[in-house]
């Protein structure tokens, strides 16, 4: 059975795979830089977690991914935090905090 984008839409909300309307959708841009730019500029505003890469063919881990996530529960993805901090051109300020805080972490692999 195939559905139309708006039958898609329901049933991932419904099944909770799409997060729903939030109060950070209705923030304006100015108040997304406000915000973005306390997160960028406190410690505890965000974190990194790590995926491995593994190389199936040798079996070992050969890397690691650096993924940045934000404390603030408003439902908002961290695609969405960049998405938002490149629509108030402050997205290479966000994208040095988070190489820093991964670079940080980098003896814990």
């Amino acid at each position: 059975m195939l559905l139309d984008s708006s039958q898609y839409a329901t049933a991932t909300k419904m099944a909770g795979v799409l997060p729903q309307s939030t109060q950070a959708d209705s923030l304006s841009s100015a108040d997304w830089e406000g915000r973005i730019g306390r997160a960028i500029a406190s410690d505890t505003a965000m974190t990194m977690v790590f995926q491995p890469i593994a190389d199936i063919n040798l079996g070992i881990v050969a890397g690691y991914e650096a993924l940045a996530r934000f404390y603030e529960d408003d439902g908002r993805t961290p695609e969405q935090w960049f998405r938002s901090s490149a629509d108030a051109s402050i997205l290479a300020r966000l994208d040095a905090k988070v190489a820093r805080l991964a670079l940080e972490r980098r003896s814990e692999m």
